[in-house]
């Protein structure tokens, strides 16, 4: 509990003055590691060779467009059934077995 205002830290509103401090205090994601950034970026890049918006993909694969958006961006690893559907979805031509073991993809799923 944070004394001064009675409230677990990293659940202010936004209108706490010590708002900063308590979203500064939140947990953040790990970073993701750098083979993962080449395999996310060729997402974002076969989307837009195809002319498909983030929420022509999302309603695809079963997912909504925030979170393909940080899974794009690199903040967020796909969940495994997600990545198998992103697999599917661009034909195999995505690493994803950059982010997960290679064998993973050939479970069938």
């Amino acid at each position: 509990m944070d004394r001064r205002h009675g409230v677990l830290r990293g659940r202010c509103r936004r209108q706490c003055l010590h708002a900063a401090q308590c979203l500064a205090s939140r947990p953040v994601a790990p970073p993701v590691r750098p083979v993962q950034n080449a395999a996310v970026h060729l997402l974002t890049q076969m989307r837009k060779e195809r002319g498909l918006s983030l929420q022509a993909v999302a309603s695809v694969v079963g997912t909504d467009q925030a979170n393909l958006s940080r899974i794009e961006r690199g903040a967020q690893v796909p969940q495994r059934q997600l990545a198998r559907a992103l697999f599917r979805f661009y034909e195999g031509r995505v690493p994803l077995g950059a982010i997960y073991d290679p064998e993973f993809f050939a479970q069938s799923g």
